[in-house]
């Protein structure tokens, strides 16, 4: 009797430490920890920041956003069970989680600023990129499409420092593919490549490949202004892009205005597409809100001193003092914001360490952070 007592014991012992063990690794569940970052900033703006930024990673989001997002005063816990996600997202995701979980900051704090969740999603090529399945060789994604064999040329780029050659598959079930190949002028040799695709939930699926067709995380600077896929989020506002400078027609190539009408078409029809498959969480016909989510890594990276007292759970006076060898600047995009440090140059100052982020979100970072 008292052996039979002692195995049910451990059989409950056994039980009971699996049951923890896997509740201690169910990285489903993660809470976003709100720091106001400007005096007008509410928690709807921040909800509707990330809400945009769930779905430029590929979700497809549900009418009600109570499905999948609890808030409590300042801290957002999302559950990421509640999501469909594009390819293996979730995945994904869970294993950034995991990293998440294990830094200083959540350790502590039972939360992640919610601007370092974003800019670990969209501001980190390589985690961006296995989010939403972008593939390792350009070849793996032509192969999924058929190029039209009309091509158009792009001379007189906004972006581009050299010349551009487009070309596009059809939109069919609301997937397309656009191929962008950066050329010489002159000798029309190959510098690099850039993909847009149609995701499942109507969003852009940006890609950067070098002149080979591999994988890259950023943009060449000396051949264009792109950048990082966040630039290209912001640049592009969900839509296919059309043509702002004049071109020069060139044979064999679709005239500009022949370029322009397709790219509008095209555009139309995605447009269409994006308002009949998704709901009021992200609002495509107010596409402004989609700075709400560009506010929150920005003002992440450039913090002000309000921001930091939140953060540091300390008067802003502490802040100034703690910092008072620190220069401040203005964000020119957003000057209401006020003045700003540096993320790269505060971070050192912080009483608590959070997971890395790369050094810049739109730009070629010169630290490129890798948490999978």
């Amino acid at each position: 009797m008292k052996k039979s007592l002692v195995i049910f014991l451990l059989i409950v012992l056994v039980l009971s430490c699996s049951k923890s063990k896997e509740t201690v690794n169910d990285f489903s569940i993660i809470n976003l920890k709100w720091n106001q970052s400007y005096s007008s900033q509410t928690i709807e703006d921040v909800t509707k920041g990330l809400n945009w930024t769930l779905s430029n990673i590929g979700v497809s989001l549900k009418f009600s956003s109570s499905d999948y997002l609890q808030v409590s005063n300042s801290i957002l816990e999302l559950n990421i069970k509640a999501l469909n996600f594009e390819s293996n997202g979730r995945e994904i995701l869970l294993k950034l989680h995991e990293s998440i979980y294990s830094s200083d900051e959540y350790i502590l704090n039972n939360s992640v600023d919610i601007g370092r969740y974003v800019c670990l999603l969209i501001g980190a090529p390589n985690h961006y990129n296995e989010l939403v399945g972008v593939p390792n060789s350009l070849q793996d994604i032509l192969s999924k499409y058929q190029l039209l064999p009309d091509k158009g040329k792009i001379n007189n780029s906004s972006i581009s420092l050299v010349d551009r050659v487009i070309e596009y598959s059809l939109q069919e079930n609301e997937l397309q593919l656009l191929l962008s190949t950066e050329v010489d002028s002159a000798t029309n040799s190959i510098y690099e490549f850039e993909t847009i695709e149609i995701m499942k939930n109507g969003q852009l699926k940006f890609g950067v490949y070098d002149k080979n067709g591999f994988l890259k995380t950023a943009a060449d600077e000396s051949i264009t202004n792109a950048g990082k896929i966040a630039k290209c989020m912001w640049c592009h506002e969900s839509n296919i892009a059309q043509l702002i400078n004049s071109q020069t027609n060139e044979p064999g190539f679709l005239s500009s205005l022949q370029l322009e009408n397709t790219l509008r078409m095209y555009n139309q029809k995605l447009f269409s597409s994006q308002v009949t498959r998704t709901n009021n969480v992200v609002d495509y016909i107010n596409l402004q809100e989609h700075t709400k989510m560009e506010l929150l890594y920005i003002s992440f990276m450039n913090p002000s001193a309000q921001r930091l007292s939140e953060e540091w759970n300390m008067s802003q006076s502490d802040v100034f003092i703690r910092l008072s060898s620190l220069a401040r600047h203005t964000y020119s995009e957003f000057p209401f914001l006020g003045l700003l440090y540096h993320r790269d140059e505060v971070k050192r100052y912080a009483p608590v360490t959070g997971l890395a982020v790369s050094s810049s979100v739109r730009e070629k970072s010169l630290i490129e952070v890798n948490h999978l």
